[in-house]
């Protein structure tokens, strides 16, 4: 898809910064609408960073990665229900990626979202989903370029299914349901 379908598209960052830390020092500007996934033992000791934009930090009890999984996926399809942004920008910086996580993100690609990743270094690519931009984390954190685009690890197996209509609003239907 061209720049121009996403140039004016509502940007969502997913952030794990448990695993991909916040950088000292970082501003960012633009509409942008950021969720932060962080261990009760990894609050900010001193005041938050600047947050203007509309930022919504989560605390994860217990390191529990399982939990933190379910609620950047629960995050992500209340962003559909709630203002069924499409085309939309998906920034997806975690960690780690599983099999759910990396389907649910397909899906959404396949809806005609902008699909773009951070994922750490020393992580395995076992369940990248098709995205259109692929970043390291220490390169994105600091403005860093993508190492790939139409990066496309993975192959699913099933095409996309289609959309119901469900009155006025759209229901996604995910393949683990």
């Amino acid at each position: 898809m061209s720049s121009s379908t996403f140039g004016g598209a509502t940007n969502f960052v997913f952030w794990d910064a448990g695993d991909c830390k916040i950088p000292e020092g970082s501003t960012y500007a633009g509409m942008v609408k950021i969720f932060v996934y962080r261990t009760l033992a990894q609050v900010w000791t001193e005041d938050p960073p600047n947050l203007e934009k509309e930022i919504k930090v989560t605390i994860i009890p217990n390191e529990d990665q399982h939990w933190k999984h379910m609620k950047m996926m629960t995050d992500i399809l209340m962003a559909w229900v709630d203002e069924e942004y499409i085309p939309a920008n998906i920034l997806f910086i975690s960690g780690d990626m599983d099999m759910e996580i990396s389907h649910l993100l397909y899906r959404l690609k396949m809806r005609g979202s902008n699909i773009l990743l951070g994922q750490l270094e020393d992580k395995p690519r076992m369940f990248l989903p098709d995205t259109h931009t692929l970043w390291r984390w220490e390169s994105l954190s600091i403005g860093g370029e993508p190492i790939a685009e139409s990066f496309r690890p993975i192959r699913h197996p099933q095409p996309a299914e289609p959309i119901e209509q469900t009155g006025r609003r759209k229901r996604l239907r995910l393949g683990w349901q």
